[in-house]
Parts: C-alpha cells; structure tokens; sequence
C-alpha cells in the first residue's frame, strides 16, 4: 500500500512538473523573433494566409520603389485573427518587391502581449516601420489604405 501511495505521489510530481515545464516553455516561445519560413511552416492558419493572398503589381511596385534601409517589425501573435491576415500579407508584399533596402523582423508576443517595452505594443498585429533607430510609423490591426501605400507614405 506504502508503495502504490509513492508511486501515486511520483506519478503527480511528474505530471505537475512537466505540466509546469510546459506552460513555461509555451509561454517563453512568445516574445521571441520568429523567421518568417518558421511561422508559415509551424502555424496552418498563417500559410494558408499567405497561399491565399495575392498582391498587386502596383502595391509591390511601390515597395521597389524604397531607395532607403528601412526596417519593420511586425508584433504579432499567433493566436490572433487580425496577425493571421495582416502579417502573410506583408511576408509576401515584402518577399515579391525583393527590395535589399527593406528588412522584415517578426516577434511574436503572448496573449498579454508582452513585447521588449520600447515598443509600447496594445493591439496586435502592429507593424513599426524605422529608418536607423527612428520610428517612421506604425500600422496597428490593420493598414488605412493597403500595407505597401501606408508603408511608403511612412518614408
């Protein structure tokens, strides 16, 4: 009886411990810079986003047009409807235009939208657009106009 008590008490250790194990490393997943080949491979509802999605031939001659370095973030997460439309849209407009002077960073954040604080992240999908270290602009959920107007009315 002494034996089954243990085993019984182990058995709960363990499966509290890698519950605990679990939902940390759920947790700790988010908040970190994901490649865009890894989030398209990992997360359905994004691939098929994209797949769906096709840019127009004005919206990707517009990103040809950036002759400056500019970098975007895009804070989004995994879990959220808007990041599943917006963020294959920008993955695509961004890899279409095959502009050097343009860099894509995403970071996805957790359900309280934890994000490093200088971003100041509210709502998700937001996409930050910089030039250096200076923020240019920000498209929040989605874009006013289209993803590639907005950006370029940024510069």
């Amino acid at each position: 009886m002494k034996i089954v008590r243990l085993l019984l008490t182990l058995m709960l250790i363990s499966y509290i411990t890698l519950s605990a194990t679990a939902t940390i490393a759920h947790e700790t997943d988010h908040g970190q810079v994901m490649s865009s080949s890894e989030l398209l491979a990992n997360h359905s509802e994004f691939k098929e986003s994209y797949q769906d999605f096709t840019p127009s031939e004005k919206h990707i001659a517009l990103l040809r047009q950036v002759n400056k370095p500019i970098k975007i973030i895009g804070l989004f997460g995994t879990w959220c409807h808007d990041s599943e439309r917006e963020v294959p849209r920008i993955i695509k407009l961004i890899e279409q235009a095959n502009n050097p002077n343009i860099s894509l960073e995403l970071i996805a954040v957790n359900t309280k939208k934890q994000a490093q604080s200088r971003f100041l992240l509210k709502y998700t999908p937001t996409f930050i657009t910089f030039s250096g270290e200076q923020e240019l602009g920000r498209i929040v959920e989605r874009p006013a106009d289209n993803l590639a107007a907005d950006i370029v009315n940024m510069l």
